[in-house]
């Protein structure tokens, strides 16, 4: 799995994508990294672009565990997150990791297209 991800300052959010298969240490790797950037805030708002997601392997245990991640980073907390899946499989997946995620303070909403996405994302 390869995780990208850019600050994009004029529009101050934070775009990632993921290509591959899900790995959940790189994923807490990115997120330690991104909390501790002194580029921007701990709770940037940020579009995850999981278009070219490998999504055959991930599971309900695997949410959860990225759930679990997230949690143990407070200063996220306030972190709106938007996520772009294309696929049937990916789409729903995320819709069970958005649903999964509600105890969170974070604000997430998946989308299938990458323009409406971001719309959503810098609507704050």
């Amino acid at each position: 799995m390869t995780i990208e991800y850019k600050y994009d300052k004029d529009k101050d959010a934070l775009y990632a994508s993921i290509e591959g298969a899900f790995n959940l240490d790189e994923f807490k790797v990115t997120i330690v990294k991104i909390v501790n950037s002194n580029e921007y805030p701990p709770d940037i708002r940020t579009l995850w672009d999981m278009r070219r997601t490998d999504f055959t392997g991930i599971s309900y245990d695997l949410e959860k565990s990225a759930i679990y991640i997230r949690e143990q980073y407070p200063k996220r907390a306030g972190a709106r997150l938007s996520f772009v899946a294309e696929s049937d499989l990916a789409y729903g997946m995320l819709r069970m990791y958005e649903t999964l995620s509600d105890d969170l303070p974070q604000e997430i909403k998946v989308f299938r297209k990458f323009s409406e996405a971001e719309e959503w994302l810098l609507k704050c």
